[in-house]
């Protein structure tokens, strides 16, 4: 007898305990292609550390897009599907289905009105609505244009929630976001608009942002999506603007300190100086991955991932940082070794267009790469740089780089050369050559528009102003065969 009561304890106990499985399905009704995948960023203890702890998933044994995971508190993702992203609040023990079709994709399933609501709401990035801020001198003006456009989002919102539209948990969980965006936005513009030389008063601006911080601390139980930018914002900004009206340096010193790696060093010793420990550890581990992510290769991000593990020994974001700050520590031992034979160099400081280049290719077809050093998308390109280094041999083509960047920089063009293996020849382009190469070559008008690539024949006609990227290896051979 006891030991059937002992299985009914347990099994009691079992039960209580059982978890409820939260689950994405992907509905595909594209009428050119199904879908094989989809992807999620989801947080890492409460923050969305870049594109770090991302998830692909892909179909299932029974042919279904559909990913599963069991969460006790609520979690904002972001789901990529086919090239689209999307803000998703993953709530416990809720099942959520997408349906995706060539020109829309839709929740449906629970708390589905929320989930679309989240979607649908265009939310103003500094860099487009700036111009609506440029020529107010009073804060005032900010302050109301800003509530207005936070009215706006509000107002909806609150009808879902007074209908019964969303729950509550949902409801909570969007206002905050919604009360973060629009407090950073008001810090955004008063920082911007002192750095162009459009400022208002200072003590004025200085009164509203310690205002806008104390209403919406950093501090809270519930991150909103952006956390992370928004903690570097009341932080690390905040501090350089009131550094600068202190008379401790200008803006111009600031982009010299970045030009020198001698920002991050600054900035490390402001995060430093937060008390809170658990907001150091997360907007610490965010600032190095942000900025060890752009490529720029500082070597002061291995002292400032150094000083992070010593003073965070077991934290989580360690694992997510560690590549990164691999692959710089990487970047140095490469550049300090001799160029490689492979790489030839063609002087251009008295080339001042293609046609002056051209006849220095020996009449041999060439696949042009317009680049440069400070190009996050033109470095993307060069991880596909083997399949395109033996598809240009198989169709007997070589390669040429034309880099753009400034004089200045050409110590930092050559470790890039080393760096990423860029085998083939290359050239430093004078402004002569960038100033002829924007009126006849570019894609774009008054400037240029790179990465950019071109197609050179023997005869040193070119064949095309926009050739494939190396990305799309098969659509550039589908070119080079003809």
């Amino acid at each position: 007898m006891k030991y059937k009561l002992l299985y009914l304890f347990v099994f009691i106990i079992f039960s209580c305990t059982e978890k409820k499985v939260t689950s994405i399905t992907i509905i595909s009704e594209n009428e050119r292609d199904k879908l094989d995948s989809f992807e999620i960023i989801r947080p890492i203890d409460d923050i969305i550390l870049w594109k770090e702890n991302k998830d692909t998933i892909y179909r299932n044994d029974k042919g279904i897009l559909k990913f599963q995971t069991n969460i006790e508190k609520p979690e904002i993702i972001r789901i990529i599907v086919d090239n689209k992203w999307l803000r998703l609040v993953l709530q416990p023990n809720k099942n959520y289905v997408l349906t995706v079709t060539d020109t829309s994709k839709v929740f449906t399933g629970e708390n589905s009105v929320g989930s679309n609501y989240f979607n649908k709401i265009k939310r103003p990035i500094i860099n487009t609505v700036f111009n609506t801020f440029a020529n107010d001198t009073i804060a005032e003006q900010i302050v109301t244009k800003i509530d207005s456009l936070k009215n706006l989002e509000s107002k909806e919102l609150n009808r879902l929630n007074n209908d019964n539209l969303i729950d509550e948990d949902l409801y909570k969980i969007l206002k905050t976001d919604v009360d973060y965006t629009y407090a950073d936005l008001l810090i955004s513009v008063i920082l911007v608009k002192d750095r162009i030389g459009k400022p208002i008063n200072f003590n004025k601006a200085k009164e509203l942002i310690t205002k806008t911080i104390k209403e919406y601390p950093i501090e809270i139980e519930n991150r909103p999506l952006y956390w992370t930018e928004h903690a570097q914002n009341y932080i690390i900004n905040k501090e350089h603007f009131y550094n600068v009206h202190e008379g401790k340096f200008t803006y111009q010193e600031l982009q010299k300190y970045w030009e020198e790696d001698k920002l991050i060093t600054n900035d490390l010793e402001i995060i430093k100086s937060i008390s809170f420990k658990e907001t150091q550890e997360k907007l610490w581990a965010f600032y190095i991955i942000s900025n060890a992510v752009q490529k720029h290769y500082e070597k002061s991000l291995i002292t400032a991932f150094n000083d992070f593990d010593s003073t965070f020994p077991n934290s989580i974001y360690t694992q997510f940082i560690k590549p990164e700050i691999d692959i710089i520590k990487n970047y140095y031992s490469k550049i300090n070794q001799e160029m490689p034979k492979t790489m030839k160099f063609i002087d251009g400081k008295k080339i001042n267009s293609l046609s002056e280049l051209i006849p220095k290719l020996n009449g041999e077809k060439y696949y042009v790469d317009v680049w440069a050093t400070w190009c996050g998308p033109c470095k993307k390109e060069f991880k596909h740089n083997k399949k395109l280094d033996s598809l240009l041999k198989e169709y007997n083509y070589k390669k040429i780089y034309i880099s753009i960047d400034k004089e200045d920089l050409t110590q930092k063009w050559k470790d890039y050369i080393k760096f990423y293996d860029l085998t083939g020849t290359h050239t430093l382009a004078n402004p002569g050559f960038v100033k002829d190469f924007t009126k006849n070559h570019s894609l774009v008008k008054n400037g240029i528009s790179i990465p950019q690539y071109l197609i050179i024949d023997n005869k040193g006609n070119i064949v095309s102003n926009n050739a494939p990227r190396p990305s799309n290896i098969n659509k550039l051979r589908e070119i080079l065969v003809k």
